[in-house]
């Protein structure tokens, strides 16, 4: 019997940019004998429709940012129009197709199938198995499980948590290794033929250089890496190789360093230290955290030591602690900010605002972190 399977395509944008348009013209090229079916907000036009495209149309408001796209794509509702097909291919336009494997990877029987992801983003967030597959962009997902098991997630409150501070990818990657879900993930080599994100070089020779099925975010990672895999495939970026960029690189050193402090920080709470000899924390009336996995078990610690304050801990993404500060006042402050990834933005509107760094607002990430690095250099002494 053989497999049903569509390529979703999540898109916005009712005009897309050069790299998109290469992406879409792409995938029509190469997966133009399966249903191409366009994931959108309801009320919009797109100039690129083709007549055979199938549309399906979601509330407008999944729309708005990295954080409701991922709500949308942890909700059950979201994989109710695709229960006829077996499988969906999930092609953001930031991907890439290079052949046809599709009913090859659909064959193999995985639920879920996406590019690894690098060991630093996972740094602390699991304790034993590391969830390393995969991205989200380029993913093969199989329908009903999916469905059902985000279903059954959305109905146990103890799943709650894990729905709101991941992301939808990093949700479906832990999900593969926890023992207490039966989720079937592809195993690390499987997803390196399935497709490439971040470091494509340092991850193909993984496989003896093999071109994968596709690749993700190859307009904004390992510029260089991917215009040498793109002309082996027969394609030249070359012309677009000034536009391209290299954010894996710059992100993969700062992010390790981050890691060994972070990791210092919680063997330290793990063996009874306070979280105080880090922070002026006595200060700060109130405490707003923006999300992050590591600041959350760093909360955990402070929660056991009984801090007076562990009972306005909030959680927030990116745009919502932009919010949080748009919104600050000398009247309703002070605050302690908690944040890794988002400390310069932040920190950038409060000044802006007159509002002193270290007086009425902090960073978790910099003080934490300037700690370590005053350590590190003692010991270089």
């Amino acid at each position: 019997m053989s497999t049903k399977v569509a390529v979703v395509i999540p898109t916005y944008k009712e005009e897309l940019d050069e790299f998109e348009k290469i992406s879409l013209a792409q995938v029509r090229k190469v997966l133009g004998k399966y249903p191409l079916i366009f994931a959108v907000p309801e009320g919009k036009n797109f100039s690129f429709f083709e007549t055979g495209d199938l549309v399906a149309q979601f509330p407008p408001q999944f729309f708005q940012s990295t954080k409701t796209y991922n709500q949308l794509m942890m909700l059950p509702q979201f994989y109710e129009p695709f229960l006829e097909f077996d499988y969906i291919l999930i092609y953001q336009l930031d991907a890439f197709v290079f052949y046809d494997a599709l009913e090859f990877f659909c064959g193999l029987g995985y639920d879920y199938i996406g590019a690894p992801v690098p060991y630093h983003s996972w740094y602390t967030c699991a304790e034993k198995r590391i969830p390393r597959v995969g991205n989200g962009g380029f993913s093969l997902r199989k329908v009903r499980t999916c469905h059902k098991l985000l279903t059954e997630c959305v109905a146990f409150p103890k799943w709650q948590f894990f729905l709101d501070n991941f992301f939808e990818d990093a949700f479906f990657g832990l999900c593969g290794v926890r023992d207490d879900v039966k989720f079937n993930t592809a195993p690390f080599l499987v997803a390196l033929c399935f497709a490439v994100d971040y470091f494509p070089d340092r991850f193909l020779r993984r496989v003896g250089n093999k071109i994968p099925f596709g690749c993700h975010d190859w307009p904004n990672c390992s510029a260089d890496a991917y215009v040498e895999l793109f002309r082996r495939a027969g394609y030249d970026l070359s012309p677009l190789r000034a536009k391209m960029g290299n954010k894996d690189y710059d992100l993969a050193f700062p992010l390790s360093m981050e890691g060994v402090a972070i990791k210092r920080l919680i063997r330290g709470i793990n063996h009874g230290q306070s979280v105080l000899q880090y922070l002026p924390t006595k200060k700060f009336a109130s405490v707003r955290v923006v999300r992050n996995l590591e600041v959350m078990k760093i909360l955990a610690g402070m929660i056991q030591e009984d801090y007076p304050f562990t009972d306005k801990i909030f959680f927030y993404d990116k745009e919502e602690g932009l919010k949080i500060v748009r919104d600050m006042t000398r009247e309703n402050l002070p605050h302690l900010l908690f944040t890794t990834y988002y400390d310069e933005p932040l920190i950038k509107q409060i000044e802006a605002r007159g509002l002193i760094y270290g007086e009425h607002v902090i960073s978790f990430r910099r003080e934490y972190l300037n700690h370590c690095e005053k350590i590190f250099h003692n010991l270089g002494k």
